[in-house]
Order: C-alpha cells, then sequence, then structure tokens
C-alpha cells in the first residue's frame, strides 16, 4: 500500500527534464546501442548497451520533441559524414539525391536503430529496417528534389526559415508515405499500409521533416558562403533632373545573383512614384518578385547577373535592361526594341538609298499642277510625303497648296488655300484640342530650277518669317510651326481649352473645372472674360493608367517689350493660348 502511495505521490518530470532526456536516449544511447547490438551478434561477444538516462516514462510534449530532435541530429550528422565520403555519386540530379539520402537512411536504421538482440530473425530484421530506412530517406530527398522543380521554393542560399520548414515537411509527408508502404512489404507481408499506420507514418515524418528544414536553415546560416553588394545610382531624365535608384544585391560563391531588392524611380519623369521590390532566385531558375510600391508595376525579374565590369544587370519579362553602372548611372533599355529600331532603319536607309525623286509637273484645265515626293519615316517605316500645288502656269503664282507629311511630329496642315486678298486659309486636321482653321498672311513661292522643275516652295510670313519645304520631310515641322505661330484662327474645335485676346486686346479663357479668384468655374466649356492678375487655377486629369489630378496654376508676366505672356507664352490681339501647355509643355502658342 505504502508503495502505492508513494508511486502515486512521485512527482512528474517537467516538460524540460523530459527534453533533455529523451534527446539523450535518441541521440546517444539508441543509436550506440543499436550499433553495439549488431557488433554482439556479429561477433559473439557481449559488448554492454549503454544505459545511462533511458526513455523517459512519460509520454509528454518534452519527450516527443526530444525524440524528434535526437534523431533529427543523428541524421544530420550522418549525412555530414556520409556526403565527406561519398561525394557526389550518382550525379547531382534527382537519381543522385535519392540514391544519397537512401544509403544514409539505410545505414541509419539498419546499423544504428536498436531491435530485439534475442528475435531468431535479427539480421533479416536489420535488413527490413535498411531496406524500410533506405525507401523513406529516398522517397524524402526525390520529394524535395520535385518540389525544387516546382517554382515554389527559393535556391538553399536565400530561403527563408519558414520555406525551409515548409519544403521538409511536404518532403517528410512524402517520406512518411514511403515508410508506411515499405514497411507493409518488408515487415508485415502486406501489400498496402494500414490507415492508422499511413497518417501516423506521415505525421511523424512530417514533422521530422520541418524539424531537419529548420535545422538546414540554421546551419546554412552559420556556413554562409555568400555576398553581398550594395548598388547606388543616379537615372538622368531627358528633362536633365535626375533621380536616384539602388539595388542591394545577394550572390552566391560564383558571384550569381540570387536576391535583388531594388527601389527604382517609375517611368514618368515628372512623378514621384518609385518602385520598391525584391526578387529571389527560385530552385527552378525562375525569380518571384514581390513588394510595396506606389506605382502600378512591379517588374517580373527573369534575369540578374553582374558582369565583367562590375555593371548589375536586370532583366525583366516585358524585355527591359535596368544596368546599374560602376560610373553611377542608372541606365533603363530595352534590348529587343532597341534591335528592332536599329533593323527598321537600316531597312529605311536601304530604302532611302535605292528611293529618287518623283515630280509631276503638269498643265491641265488652264492650270499648273506640281506634286513633289520625298522620303519620310513613320515609327521607322519607310513612307512617301508629298506637297502639292496648283499654279497659274504664266506667272507660276500658288493659289492652293496641300500636305501629306507621313511624320511632322507637328499638329498636321491638310491644306492652304489663297484668298483674293492674299490671305491664305488654313485647313487642320481636325483633332481634338486644336483650332481647326486659321487665315494667314504671307506669300508662298515655288523654287524653280534651271531645268525650269519646281525643287522647293518658299514660306514668308507678311511678318518677314520664312521657312521652305523642299525633298526633306525634316524641314515640314518648322514649316508648320513658323506658319501656325503667325497664324490667326477664324473657327474653333468645339473641344479646345485656350485663353485668347480678341482684336480689341481683351482677354476670353474657354476651360474644363478650375477656379477662378479662388471660385469654382460656372461656364465650364462657354467663354469667359478674365483679366490679367486673375487668380487661375485649372483641373486635370492627366493619368494614363489610373486618375492622377493636377491644378496648374495660370502665371502672369510682361516680356521686357510689354507683351503679355501666360505661363511665359506671349499672348498679342487675335492670339490664343492653348491650355494643355500647363501639363505637356509640348504645344506652343498659336
Amino acid at each position: 500500500m505504502s508503495d502505492n502511495v508513494l508511486s502515486s505521490d512521485k512527482p512528474k518530470n517537467s516538460e524540460i527534464a523530459d527534453f533533455g532526456q529523451a534527446l539523450f536516449h535518441s541521440g546517444v544511447e539508441n543509436p550506440l546501442n543499436g550499433f553495439v547490438q549488431l557488433v554482439n551478434k556479429t561477433t559473439h561477444t557481449s559488448l554492454p548497451e549503454l544505459q545511462i538516462a533511458g526513455a523517459p516514462e512519460e509520454n509528454s510534449w518534452g519527450t516527443a520533441a526530444g525524440n524528434l530532435a535526437g534523431t533529427v541530429a543523428d541524421y544530420a550528422l550522418l549525412s555530414k559524414i556520409a556526403g565527406s565520403t561519398m561525394g557526389d555519386i550518382g550525379g547531382s540530379g534527382l537519381a543522385g539525391n535519392a540514391l544519397r539520402a537512401g544509403i544514409v537512411g539505410g545505414v541509419y536504421s539498419g546499423i544504428f536503430t536498436p531491435s530485439d538482440p534475442n528475435s531468431d530473425s535479427f539480421f533479416s530484421d536489420r535488413l527490413a529496417n535498411a531496406g524500410v530506412g533506405a525507401a523513406t530517406f529516398a522517397s524524402m530527398a526525390a520529394a524535395a528534389n520535385g518540389l525544387g522543380k516546382t517554382g515554389l521554393f527559393a535556391v538553399p542560399e536565400v530561403r527563408s526559415l519558414a520555406g525551409y520548414v515548409a519544403l521538409g515537411g511536404l518532403s517528410g509527408a512524402a517520406g512518411g508515405v514511403a515508410h508506411a508502404e515499405s514497411s507493409a512489404i518488408l515487415k508485415d507481408g502486406r501489400f498496402l499500409p494500414s490507415l492508422g499506420n499511413l497518417g501516423s507514418d506521415i505525421e511523424t515524418y512530417a514533422a521530422f521533416g520541418a524539424a531537419f528544414g529548420a535545422l538546414g536553415y540554421a546551419d546554412s546560416k552559420l556556413d554562409a558562403k555568400t555576398t553581398t553588394e550594395k548598388f547606388d545610382a543616379t537615372r538622368t531624365w531627358k528633362d536633365g533632373t535626375t533621380k536616384p535608384a539602388s539595388a542591394i544585391v545577394t550572390s552566391d560563391a560564383n558571384g550569381q545573383p540570387l536576391k535583388v531588392s531594388a527601389d527604382l524611380p517609375s517611368s514618368d519623369s515628372w512623378s514621384s512614384s518609385r518602385l520598391n521590390w525584391q526578387s529571389v532566385k527560385m530552385m527552378d531558375g525562375t525569380w518571384s518578385s514581390s513588394g510595396n510600391r506606389d506605382s502600378f508595376v512591379v517588374p517580373d525579374l527573369t534575369d540578374a547577373k553582374i558582369d565583367s565590369s562590375g555593371n548589375l544587370q536586370l532583366m525583366t519579362s516585358d524585355g527591359d535592361l535596368r544596368s546599374f553602372n560602376k560610373d553611377g548611372s542608372f541606365v533603363k533599355s530595352n534590348p529587343e526594341n532597341a534591335a528592332a529600331k536599329a533593323a527598321a532603319d537600316a531597312n529605311f536607309n536601304a530604302k532611302m538609298a535605292q528611293f529618287h525623286e518623283q515630280q509631276m509637273d503638269l498643265v491641265r484645265d488652264g492650270k499648273r499642277e506640281v506634286t513633289l515626293e520625298y522620303p519620310s519615316k513613320q515609327n521607322g517605316a519607310f513612307e512617301i510625303a508629298d506637297t502639292r500645288a496648283t499654279m497659274d502656269p504664266t506667272s507660276n503664282e500658288v493659289s492652293k497648296i496641300s500636305f501629306n507629311p507621313a511624320d511632322t511630329k507637328y499638329s498636321n496642315i491638310v491644306g492652304m488655300t489663297r484668298g483674293a486678298d492674299g490671305t491664305w486659309s488654313i485647313n487642320m486636321a481636325n483633332a481634338d484640342g486644336y483650332p481647326s482653321v486659321y487665315t494667314w498672311k504671307g506669300d508662298v513661292k515655288p523654287n524653280i530650277n534651271a531645268g525650269g522643275k519646281v525643287d522647293s516652295f518658299s514660306f514668308t510670313s507678311a511678318n518677314g518669317t520664312s521657312s521652305e519645304i523642299g525633298q526633306s520631310a525634316n524641314s515640314v515641322p518648322e514649316t508648320f510651326k513658323s506658319i501656325v505661330a503667325d497664324a490667326k484662327f477664324s473657327e474653333l474645335d468645339p473641344n479646345w481649352r485656350y485663353i485668347r485676346m480678341d482684336d480689341q486686346g481683351n482677354l476670353l479663357m474657354r476651360s474644363g473645372s478650375g477656379t477662378l479668384d479662388g471660385k469654382p468655374l460656372s461656364n465650364v466649356g462657354k467663354e469667359i472674360s478674365i483679366k490679367p492678375g486673375d487668380a487661375i487655377s485649372l483641373r486635370f486629369d492627366i493619368g494614363d493608367r489610373g486618375p492622377n489630378i493636377v491644378n496648374p496654376s495660370i502665371q502672369w508676366s510682361k516680356a521686357l517689350d510689354g507683351t503679355l505672356q501666360i505661363n511665359g507664352e506671349a499672348i498679342t490681339p487675335g492670339k490664343a493660348i492653348d491650355l494643355n501647355i500647363l501639363t505637356t509643355n509640348l504645344h506652343s502658342s498659336y
């Protein structure tokens, strides 16, 4: 009775004590005793087994954790020893990895795992254990290798703890299936395991794999063979402004990038948004990109390398190449687009070399009709532009002229017709945001060579501004600009937003939403009277991928000659300022 009382009152070990006892028993005593058993049976000796701690009496969490940790430590140590002796036996692929893991698992289970020393089938039991261990750990290695090809896990050097644990747990679960199946066949003589054994083995080896993965993470940090380098650079835009760009790169022992963290300006020079992203190389050779950003696109990295000059080059799926150069510059380019453009330019130049000027010059119905053709280029493609004029066959006075400019990079002038008073009506291409019809005072004359052919046309405005359109399309934009800058408009496009000064010097504005002297504009789409100095703020939506609202203000000033200026653009009687210049700065005053 007293023994029973004492037994029931015996205090239980703490979880920590159970863990320590189980760790020593499973990690030291068990493998040594398993080896001693095999030696005794083989040599017919009676070496004593190690009995220091023994297995914990309590089946607690500490006991389970200790048994797991001891087994993981043993297998890891045995793998290290085997790795230094076997080398790359079987190759570096899936088969080789499975073979080496199977050998380690077979040795551990067949030699260092205790069995019944009094069994009549001792050696066959050990052989079965070795087969089960080999199948189990070979399956785990094969599963890990297969999972690596899915693109779900980063390369070991930069893999996170969670990644190591997840990969180990999943491959361990596959090993549990193999353990249950091989045990059923080799030990129980059955083709399939019971569901209970299958579930238990999956759970046990998933935990083993997860723990082994955590140990692998710790080992990777202690034995890190990576280097980290930071690249700081500056990107210069076409408008001369600069913005910083930086990247932090983790590379392997061979200098190949494995992880990239980048902080870059977005593609818009006016925007303050930046691209902040991180890419990690995966086991299947792809890159996984993610990160926070205040722009809409995170580049999808497809390759990263540091070239022989030490420049970092990042290639993304859209074909862009971002280079952090040792001279401190950051350059974004697209090799595919550049190659396509070079090919198009080469094709254009070849056709240019074959091109010969063609000219139509005939008199029909009492009028001389002249057409000049010249080569041009639109988006890299070879095209023919032309200027067509109707002239008096005697005086060669031009009465009508039309244009088909393939690439003006400016507002298209469709044609010009001379009135009886010498004033020209200019017909514009009907594009939103521009006046439809201008009037222009000046002279258009053909330049005729010694052979009587028209080589070009000269345009001279009433104020003396002159330009010329000839066989080169490069002369067209400047001529158009000169004509429009000196023209007055007679008909306005209904969608055009402008500030204009009438012939009496009064200022009128037609715009979208905004404020005038702090009050909302109430006559949207209609002309309203304004005066110099009015506080005008306009509201523009200039987003191309989403709303991007700006509210620029009108700035009044005067030139040295007293000419009134709006945001640096001169306005005089009969002239208008295109309000789009406030957002694009691409349009000249009209």
